[in-house]
């Protein structure tokens, strides 16, 4: 019985491994507070965003064209919908842009949640 057991135990962890890691909807707005979003400098003003929606897609192994991009080899990538509002403020006022980005969610080199943008659109 134990060794049913721990069979059962190593086969379902050696087929959640290889499925990968699937984002959640916070870590994919977290990627995107991350890349997006900055302090002031004497060059840029602040930028802050806001999600309006976020779909995510199916998943799957990077492919070759996906690494030389800059995915880790290996990783598994998920695609995401994100639609969101850039907020850049200035001495007279926010200047607000929204976007929607269709990307790719991974874990990078570091561990961390990235998604890589893919496709961009303006709606009006």
């Amino acid at each position: 019985m134990r060794k049913i057991v721990l069979f059962l135990l190593l086969s379902f962890s050696m087929v959640s491994c290889s499925m990968g890691q699937k984002p959640t909807r916070d870590n994919i707005i977290k990627a995107m507070k991350t890349m997006w979003e900055k302090p002031a400098t004497t060059m840029e003003p602040k930028s802050t965003i806001d999600i309006n929606d976020l779909k995510i897609g199916t998943s799957a192994k990077a492919n070759y064209a996906q690494e030389l991009d800059g995915i880790p080899k290996g990783a598994t990538v998920t695609s995401v919908k994100v639609d969101f509002t850039q907020n850049q403020f200035y001495s007279d006022g926010v200047h607000k842009v929204r976007r929607i980005t269709v990307g790719l969610a991974y874990k990078d080199q570091f561990g961390e949640w990235a998604v890589m943008n893919t496709a961009t659109t303006y709606p009006k």
